[in-house]
C-alpha cells in the first residue's frame, strides 16, 4: 500500500524531549492511497522532500541518508533499486492529473504545476541513472533490520 503523497507536510510530530528527537505521531492526507510498487513511493517522496538538483551538486548527502534510512526499514532488491528512476519517469509521463484539472475542471492554477512537472521530469531523465547507481550501491551495502516480505 502506497501513501501517494508522502512528504513532511503530511507528517505530524510528537514534541521532542530533546533537540532532534521528535517522533512521528501520525501520517495524514491519505486521499492518494493506492496499491503499487514501493519504488514509486521511494522516488516520489524523495522528489517531494529533497531538493535533488542541489543535493546532487553537494554529492547526494540527503538522498543517501534518505535511502539508507528507508532501506533499513523496508529493503529493496537490486533489480528494484535499478528501476526507481525509469519507473518514476514513466509514471510521471503517463500521469493525467494536471491535464484533467486544467481541461475537464477548468482549474488554471494547475498550469504552474504542469510547468514544474516538466522541469522535474527533465531532471529525472538527465539524472535518473545516477539515482539508480546510488540506490543499488546502498542496497548492496545496507544491512536491513527487517526481513524482506514476499
Amino acid at each position: 500500500m502506497l501513501h501517494g503523497d508522502f512528504h513532511l507536510g503530511n507528517l505530524l510530530f510528537n514534541r521532542a524531549s530533546s533537540p532532534g528527537q521528535a517522533s512521528i505521531a501520525a501520517i495524514v492526507d491519505w486521499e492518494l492511497t493506492c496499491w503499487g510498487p514501493r519504488i514509486w513511493e521511494v522516488a516520489r517522496s524523495a522528489d517531494l522532500i529533497i531538493d535533488l538538483a542541489t543535493d546532487m551538486e553537494r554529492g547526494w548527502p540527503c538522498l543517501r541518508e534518505y535511502l539508507s534510512a528507508y532501506l533499513q526499514e523496508a529493503p529493496l532488491t537490486p533489480p528494484e533499486a535499478t528501476q526507481i528512476a525509469p519507473f518514476y519517469r514513466t509514471s510521471r509521463v503517463q500521469s493525467l492529473w494536471v491535464i484533467e484539472e486544467h481541461y475537464r475542471r477548468g482549474h488554471a492554477p494547475t498550469d504552474e504545476i504542469a510547468i514544474d512537472d516538466l522541469a522535474a521530469l527533465e531532471w529525472w531523465y538527465r539524472n535518473g541513472e545516477a539515482v539508480g547507481t546510488i540506490a543499488i550501491e546502498l542496497v548492496r551495502s545496507t544491512k536491513s533490520f527487517r526481513p524482506i516480505l514476499t
